[in-house]
C-alpha cells in the first residue's frame, strides 16, 4: 500500500512539473483581413463547393488509397448503413410499383 502512494505521489508531482516547465505560449496573430482561423485572406482560394466524393485521391498517393479502401471495406457501420439503404430502396420500390396480380 505504501508503494501505490509513493508511486501516485511521484506520478502526480511529475505531471504537475510539466506544467511549469517549457516556454511561455503566445499564440501566433492571425494575418491581417482574417477573420477567424483557417480562413484564407484571399477571396479567390476559397470555396463553399462540396469536396468530390473521393477527396483523397487529389493527392495522387496510391499508400493512401490503400489506406482509404481498406478503412471503407473494413468500416462495419458503413457496411449496415448501406444495407438499410439498400432494404429501404427495395421497400420502397415494392410499394410504389403496380401490383401485378390484381390485373
Amino acid at each position: 500500500m505504501r508503494r501505490a502512494g509513493l508511486a501516485a505521489s511521484l506520478l502526480s508531482a511529475c505531471a504537475l512539473a510539466g506544467c511549469v516547465l517549457g516556454p511561455d505560449y503566445k499564440p501566433p496573430t492571425p494575418p491581417a483581413g482574417a477573420t477567424a482561423p483557417l480562413v484564407s485572406v484571399d477571396p479567390a482560394l476559397e470555396t463553399r463547393a462540396e469536396p468530390p466524393d473521393a477527396w483523397w485521391r487529389l493527392y495522387e498517393d496510391p499508400l493512401l488509397d490503400r489506406l482509404v479502401t481498406e478503412a471503407l471495406a473494413a468500416n462495419r457501420d458503413l457496411a449496415a448503413a448501406e444495407a438499410s439503404a439498400s432494404a429501404r430502396d427495395a421497400s420502397i420500390e415494392r410499394r410504389t410499383r403496380p401490383n401485378r396480380s390484381s390485373s
